[in-house]
């Protein structure tokens, strides 16, 4: 598959390259990598409140990936590594964005090597023809997987604008054989058929979060009643030593 060179904003390039210095000594060979061979690419969260408000399944990602930074990467034999530039997304526009961390995880190295593969996928049946793309990264923390996505930026036939319907998704890491429907790391999937694999542990953990929300929610109440309960028992016990007290008062015959 080919897809376009993701042009990285001035702002988040200027994050990473006086960031990188907080994580890695310059006279590391690693900086040097870093420098010279990062490969960068916007990075996006499926956003499971989005998704969770739908009635239906949805067609696209449109509207439920919300861009979380950008994520630079490089890799050279044994040495390898990755950083995250954190989003504007929700800041303030006056201030800049930042390195937000550092990682040496062996899950760099997947990455890269995935990506070398996805040059080489074929694109999905039916889809001969697709694109151009823009290469993206999509994480499902909530289903313990990410995967590259492919933004098809071509309109559809009479239409000025894009719209979602012709992605692909191509997953890379994380435990997707234990879905419902079958996919396969490193197997391209049309935006569609990717849904349709992944809604039934959508909706598990879109019950899931109705359920810890009631709970949370049930939990003032819960306290509020042990309150009125411990008052109440305060108000019995001293109408018990009030009526004691009268009681022994009382003249004796």
């Amino acid at each position: 598959m080919i897809w376009k060179k993701p042009v990285i904003p001035p702002v988040v390039l200027r994050a990473f390259t006086s960031g990188l210095g907080n994580y890695i000594d310059p006279s590391r060979p690693l900086w040097s990598l870093m420098q010279k061979q990062y490969v960068a690419l916007q990075w996006n969260s499926l956003n499971l409140d989005a998704i969770c408000k739908l009635t239906d399944q949805p067609d696209t990602l449109e509207g439920l990936a919300l861009q979380t930074g950008w994520r630079f990467a490089a890799s050279d034999g044994d040495l390898y590594g990755a950083c995250h530039v954190g989003s504007m997304v929700g800041r303030d526009y006056n201030t800049p964005p930042i390195t937000t961390g550092f990682s040496y995880d062996a899950q760099t190295l997947t990455f890269m090597e995935s990506l070398e593969q996805l040059k080489l996928l074929p694109l999905p049946d039916g889809m001969t023809g697709a694109g151009p793309f823009e290469l993206r990264g999509l994480s499902i923390r909530w289903l313990h997987f990410e995967a590259f996505w492919l933004r098809n930026t071509a309109a559809p036939t009479g239409t000025q604008e894009p719209d979602g319907t012709g992605d692909i998704v191509v997953p890379y890491t994380g435990f997707v054989e234990d879905f419902p429907n079958y996919l396969e790391l490193m197997s391209p999937y049309p935006v569609k058929y990717f849904l349709t694999a992944i809604w039934p542990c959508v909706q598990t953990a879109c019950d899931s979060k109705k359920q810890k929300e009631k709970d949370a929610a049930d939990a003032p109440k819960t306290s509020a009643q042990r309150a009125e309960d411990a008052a109440k028992n305060q108000r019995e016990r001293l109408e018990r030593l009030t009526r004691k007290a009268e009681d022994e008062a009382k003249p004796k015959n």
